[in-house]
């Protein structure tokens, strides 16, 4: 998830200014054109176009274009209930026997624990199955994130979300808790390339007006993924069926995409693919109002002439790019905040997700409304980020998580409906933070080290996640330190964000000379 936030929001920025046209509805109110058509073809070969203009062009209410975004959505949708999926399978319970006449005939859960005897000197070995899934995600982010710069994104979307469902069916049938730990892994690496590529994909077939609403609707298929979960495990009280029915999805979606998924807009025309760009306008124009008065020809060609101007000098390389941020001590601060913020982000908000179960109360509900709280944070925080900044945003966000995670801790015992609620404020701040610092993060760095200063953020930030599992361990030193142990990493990351820049509406700056130009 989170390196696909950076790259996308980097789309364009070797792109000049783009073209503005001006659309009209001719007479008969039946098709879009272009103000002054012949104008315009005749200037097609004079003004410089980029991929973006000709989804511009295609507006906001093109069929085409929402289909391709809604199916690049599911993949978050199928994706989320494999990745939850150690809430319930990690423990056994009998929350389900609630309501049952004779419960003593109820039989508990079958989890991880109970089947493989995972208790004493050996009972860290199931929480160590989803610290796994993490290891997963760090393999597959930059091991599929190649495979789709260098054969596309359509085939590592497809085989991604492939791989999600069957090796996750797969899983089910292991003989012990290191072949599971051995699958998870695997289903992991297919997780973080389905969902990142995902993105990237719908990111780069959509125009600039609809971009807004990504975050919204991806968002909202994780979250009813995310509460999915909740009912089916509820129903099924064997951990091997419930790997098996949360993992299902993603195949059945995976075979869908063999069949109906394109290939990215902007990939076409990056590869120079002449044939598959102008079929690819064609299929898109049969479901718009609207034409596209230049070529595929055009388009490719204009692109390669802006990346000869932009990287007119030597292309960068990785040492040089590392060389240019250890020059520059104000960058490996800000580099070492956000890699901060970034891995406390991800240990809090999984560590609230999966404690949630161990809640009092039912911890099925519990589970569901952690995640329902997630929807409102994603629709609230574009809006702070405009309206407040992005400074004051995530700041307020971590003081608001550290503030309810603190207060938590001193509520009575029986005041269940109180402490839930603190819990709540605690994943939605928590959650807000989560998808602000992605686009904050992206807006920190010039484009010369973006790319580098992003990749050890999000590498680090895997480190949080791959420790999440284990805060119960924390519950030895005394019974609400993993509360309190989340307040002071949130309070912490509230006062190193004051140390980073505000970028709204600021220019992004090319390299590390330009940004220290602009400071002073």
């Amino acid at each position: 998830m989170d390196t696909t936030l950076s790259c996308a929001a980097s789309v364009g920025d070797v792109y000049p200014q783009r073209l503005r046209n001006d659309i009209r509805t001719d007479p008969e109110g039946s098709r879009q054109l272009l103000d002054s058509p012949t104008a315009s073809l005749k200037s097609d070969f004079n003004v410089r176009l980029d991929p973006d203009d000709v989804l511009d062009s295609l507006g906001s209410k093109n069929t085409y274009i929402w289909f391709l975004l809604i199916s690049c959505s599911l993949v978050w949708f199928v994706g989320a209930a494999p990745m939850m999926s150690s809430a319930f399978i990690t423990d056994s319970d009998t929350s389900h026997c609630s309501g049952i006449a004779n419960s003593t005939t109820c039989v508990p859960t079958v989890s991880l624990r109970s089947e493989f005897k995972l208790f004493g000197e050996n009972s860290s070995l199931a929480d160590w199955t989803t610290s796994a899934f993490m290891i997963g995600n760090m393999i597959g982010g930059s091991a599929l994130s190649h495979m789709a710069d260098r054969s596309g994104r359509r085939p590592a979307v497809m085989w991604s979300t492939l791989g999600l469902g069957f090796v996750g069916c797969l899983s089910a049938l292991s003989p012990n808790v290191y072949v599971f730990s051995v699958m998870r892994c695997f289903q992991g690496a297919f997780f973080t390339g389905s969902s990142l590529i995902g993105w990237v994909l719908a990111y780069e077939c959509i125009s600039k007006s609809l971009r807004s609403y990504t975050t919204l609707i991806f968002g909202a298929m994780w979250v009813l993924g995310y509460c999915g979960l909740a009912p089916l495990a509820y129903l099924i009280h064997d951990w091997r069926w419930l790997m098996m029915a949360s993992s299902a999805p993603a195949l059945v979606l995976g075979i869908l995409y063999v069949c109906t998924l394109p290939e990215s807009f902007h990939y076409l025309v990056s590869k120079g693919d002449v044939q598959g760009t102008a079929k690819w306008m064609l299929t898109v124009e049969e479901y718009s109002s609207a034409i596209l008065p230049f070529s595929a020809e055009k388009i490719i060609d204009d692109l390669r002439f802006a990346q000869k101007k932009h990287f007119s000098g030597e292309p960068s390389s990785g040492l040089s790019m590392l060389k240019e941020l250890l020059d520059s001590k104000i960058f490996l601060l800000y580099t070492f905040v956000l890699a901060y913020l970034w891995s406390c982000d991800t240990f809090v908000y999984y560590g609230l997700s999966l404690f949630s179960t161990r809640l009092a109360g039912n911890r099925y509900v519990n589970y569901m409304l952690s995640g329902l709280v997630e929807l409102p944070a994603y629709g609230i925080a574009p809006v702070l980020l405009d309206r407040c900044g992005r400074k004051p945003s995530v700041s307020i966000g971590h003081l608001l998580t550290g503030s309810a995670m603190f207060a938590y801790v001193f509520v009575p015992a029986d005041q269940l409906a109180l402490s839930l609620t603190f819990w709540m404020i605690g994943k939605f701040a928590i959650s807000s933070c989560f998808i602000n610092i992605f686009a904050y993060g992206s807006e920190v760095f010039p484009t010369s080290i973006r790319g580098l200063c992003i990749g050890i953020c999000a590498v680090v930030s895997k480190i949080g996640g791959n420790l999440a599992p284990h805060v119960r361990l924390l519950e030895v030193i005394f019974p609400s330190f993993p509360t309190i142990f989340f307040a002071g990493l949130a309070f912490l990351a509230a006062a190193l964000t004051l140390l980073l820049p505000e970028t709204l509406n600021r220019p992004l700056p090319a390299s590390v000379k330009d940004a220290n130009s602009s400071r002073n």
